[in-house]
């Protein structure tokens, strides 16, 4: 038997016996697709609100873990993390396509979580610069955790500020969803 096998049946032994936990963590995941790739108007050094709206284009649901329904309200453009539990776990890809008009232009995409509440946070999300004019795919991937009351009580939204006038629009978001219980 090894070491550690002999240290765990101790402790076992010490604390009323049971087994191990073992691993709880569930998951899931939805993708939502715009249906409206208009782009939106970005004033210099103006927080911009990124819209969606996947009633209009597509919802891939099907496969997110049992007990939540929706991660992403297209009427209010923003993520609904109701349905999730403190722990829990929530990575998000976006990709968009972001316009700019003039040379040396710099972007931020920032992830506003628990909006509006005494928590409310903001997580970079992607920055980048264009040295050139026209129109650039933008694609990133981070991940949130629901931390807070605040987060499951207050929703999350998408903001990009840019140096210089832009526009741009979300083509979809991918979310991955990992629950703990």
């Amino acid at each position: 038997m090894s070491i550690r096998n002999k240290l765990l049946e101790e402790i076992l032994a010490k604390t009323g016996g049971g087994s191990l936990p073992s691993d709880n963590l569930t998951g899931g995941w939805a993708a939502y697709f715009n249906g409206d790739l208009t782009p939106i108007s970005i004033p210099a050094a103006t927080p911009t609100k990124l819209t969606m709206d996947a009633t209009t284009g597509r919802i891939q649901d099907a496969y997110l873990p049992l007990g939540v329904t929706k991660i992403w309200d297209s009427t209010t453009s923003q993520f609904d993390f109701s349905e999730l539990k403190l722990g829990d776990m929530v990575d998000v890809r976006v990709d968009g396509s972001l316009t700019n008009t003039g040379f040396d232009e710099s972007f931020v995409l920032n992830f506003i979580g628990a909006k509006g509440s005494a928590g409310e946070y903001t997580l970079p999300f992607a920055s980048g610069n264009r040295l050139f004019p026209g129109a650039s795919i933008v694609s990133r991937y981070n991940g949130v955790f629901i931390g807070s009351q605040d987060m499951i009580d207050n929703p999350s939204e998408l903001e990009i500020v840019t140096t210089d006038p832009a526009t741009g629009f979300l083509v979809d978001i991918y979310v991955k969803i990992i629950r703990v219980g």
